[in-house]
């Protein structure tokens, strides 16, 4: 056998070069950052999760190439139906995860915002 093996393709977001490359100049400027300061730091974000079957995508791959883009099904957020949730990690492990409302403008995002990084915070005194 050629060493190639039957395998269901990884998803991952579609990133164009500017996007690559700012991702990469953020952990470039980040990387020497002492390990104090990330204990202040939150890190947020939200996702849409759609609840109709993606189809799945089967490869033949070599062990270890998983995440080649030559084996990897790109990924868009939009159509079906899906729920929005909006998520928070700080850096001693402790997260809140929220169910956004369905339509989410500027408006009721500031309330996610302010009812997740709220709670968080509490944490973040109560635990000191």
């Amino acid at each position: 056998m050629s060493g190639l093996f039957g395998r269901i393709a990884a998803r991952k977001p579609l990133l164009n070069k500017i996007q690559k490359r700012k991702r990469i100049m953020f952990c470039k400027a980040y990387r020497q950052m002492p390990m104090f300061a990330w204990k202040s730091i939150i890190f947020t974000d939200e996702m849409k999760l759609e609840l109709h079957g993606s189809r799945r995508v089967y490869v033949w791959r070599k062990v270890g190439t998983r995440f080649h883009n030559w084996y990897v099904c790109k990924t868009v957020k939009f159509g079906g139906w899906s729920i929005l949730l909006w998520g928070a990690i700080k850096e001693d492990g402790s997260r809140i995860l929220l169910r956004c409302p369905p339509i989410l403008i500027s408006a009721t995002y500031q309330g996610v915002l302010h009812e997740g990084l709220r709670d968080i915070f509490q944490r973040l005194h109560t635990d000191a």
